[in-house]
């Protein structure tokens, strides 16, 4: 039981640890000025621009203004009234130093000290703020891309055959003169029948003399 207490307060103090961890990563203070502070700068309002121009400012991170407490405060003012060093109606006012100031909106800020001519003798800053960067959640691990078919190869066309070099025999010169064509046959007309015998009539004649004959016969009786 002890060993397994032991582990639980050690992962809680894990995430603690964690929790502060990326918070101050998340969250980032800028002393302002650096260690000149905040005050009225010798070199004029061109002091504090070129110290904004070197710092990133994203929302949620902390401005440091380090002041000695009567001699100067700081507020936040419009950019009208930063324009115009005009202190009446600011959006807030800390007189108490050092004092730190959340920024809790992206855009431009203006502060400036209220105290006397110190606004118009420079002490005074504006400052463009960004969108706080958010951890972005872990992609899932790509997926490996499905495997592509290689590709086939297209049908190659039939090689074209050579044409054959065997030559055409030449005519052969020693061919004789070419045959004449026999012209048509004649055709002979068909022979008449052969006459008559001449032994017919001599044969129809006798008939003929028995025949009679035969009717004087039948007549005499």
């Amino acid at each position: 039981m002890a060993k397994r207490a032991s582990m639980v307060v050690l992962a809680v103090m894990a995430v603690v640890g964690l929790g502060l961890l990326h918070g101050s990563l998340a969250q980032q203070k800028h002393v302002v000025g650096n260690v000149t502070g905040w005050i009225v700068p010798p070199g004029g309002a061109a002091f504090y621009t070129a110290w904004a121009a070197m710092e990133t400012f994203t929302v949620g991170d902390i401005l440091e203004f380090n002041f000695a407490t009567g001699n100067h405060d700081v507020a936040k003012v419009t950019k009208t009234a930063f324009d115009n060093c005009n202190s009446n109606s600011p959006i807030s006012l800390a007189t108490t130093g050092p004092t730190n100031i959340t920024l809790n909106s992206n855009g431009e800020h203006f502060f400036i000290c209220t105290i006397g001519q110190h606004c118009s003798n420079g002490q005074k800053l504006a400052i463009n703020v960004s969108a706080s960067t958010s951890t972005p959640p872990p992609t899932s691990a790509p997926q490996p891309p499905a495997a592509t078919p290689p590709p086939t190869s297209a049908p190659q066309p039939p090689a074209a055959t050579p044409p054959s070099t065997a030559a055409c025999p030449p005519p052969s010169s020693s061919a004789g003169p070419p045959t004449a064509t026999p012209g048509p046959t004649t055709q002979m007309p068909p022979s008449s029948p052969p006459p008559p015998s001449s032994s017919a009539p001599s044969f129809a004649a006798a008939g003929f003399s028995v025949a009679l004959l035969s009717v004087v016969a039948a007549l005499s009786f």
